[in-house]
């Protein structure tokens, strides 16, 4: 028994993706900072616990995985997934315009250049 309490001590958890891989990320980070050694790494009660549950739970992002600005735009992207294709599809339509436009410009000034020098001979 007491080798076992050591062990709760002193041994860091097997990550829950490890063990099954098709743990969310998200509940791992979660299930890891629960089983924190450091006190300063775990929650400070369940209650906060439970919000960051209740985030997971409604696609917000949690406390328990770091918030770099590729994760928060995940989630982001993953909530308002209706409106994250609207806006890239408005994006590429643009970006076509903006393309196209480039392109006849071009052709236009090299077609107007070229006129310029036949008519200067």
């Amino acid at each position: 028994m007491a080798q076992m309490l050591r062990a709760i001590e002193t041994a860091e958890p097997v990550p829950p993706r490890r063990v099954a891989a098709r743990f969310d990320a998200e509940i791992e980070a979660l299930l890891l900072k629960a089983l924190a050694k450091n006190s300063s790494g775990r929650y400070h009660s369940a209650a906060e616990l439970g919000e960051d549950i209740q985030r997971w739970l409604h696609g917000q992002p949690v406390v328990a995985k770091p918030m770099t600005t590729r994760y928060l735009l995940q989630k982001l992207v993953r909530r308002h997934a209706y409106s994250s294709v609207v806006m890239l599809l408005l994006a590429l339509i643009v970006l076509g315009f903006l393309g196209t436009y480039r392109h006849l410009y071009v052709q236009a000034r090299q077609q107007n250049i070229a006129l310029q020098s036949h008519c200067r001979v």
